[in-house]
């Protein structure tokens, strides 16, 4: 049940970014811009859930989202047409480390990808380069703003989950 409600937050972030609303449904909200990166902060089934997002040059958007369970990437496309319950291969390369894994498709236009280890936000926080590869497609993300507001936003809940 809590997933199901976390996607549905998912579904009005990326709305609320694709549009360029200040608040998404399910008690999430935009709370700061950095560039090309807009950090959101929320309660999803009564659980605290923080993250930041960004819109692609074709459009996708490429989202992190920490809550106290886990450390999630969400990937979405209008124009994708996915098999929902598929899997691809994902790498994630920060400066050079590499983060490996499955994507599994959530519905005809969304991968997410759960689980990823704590270190993986860290490499993001003090990132200067990065893409993200699916089945051999590769996307290089524009890291201005993110590291300010992945501080702002997400940072400060990581620590407190970790504990």
């Amino acid at each position: 049940m809590w997933m199901l409600k976390a996607r549905q937050a998912f579904a009005g972030i990326v709305l609320a970014s694709a549009i360029g609303c200040t608040s998404a449904s399910a008690g999430v909200e935009i709370t700061q811009r950095c560039n090309f990166w807009e950090a959101f902060r929320g309660t999803l089934d009564g659980q605290t859930a923080a993250g930041v997002t960004t819109k692609m040059s074709d459009g996708s958007l490429v989202s992190v989202i920490v809550t106290s369970e886990d450390i999630s990437l969400r990937l979405s496309g209008r124009h994708w047409d996915l098999e929902t319950g598929d899997d691809a291969r994902i790498r994630i390369v920060v400066d050079g480390n590499g983060f490996r894994g499955k994507a599994h498709a959530v519905n005809d236009q969304e991968f997410e990808v759960s689980n990823l280890p704590n270190d993986f936000l860290e490499s993001l926080i003090d990132g200067r380069e990065a893409y993200i590869e699916i089945n051999g497609v590769r996307w290089r993300l524009n890291l201005n703003g993110l590291t300010r507001c992945l501080k702002s936003s997400v940072e400060p809940y990581a620590r407190r989950r970790n504990r």
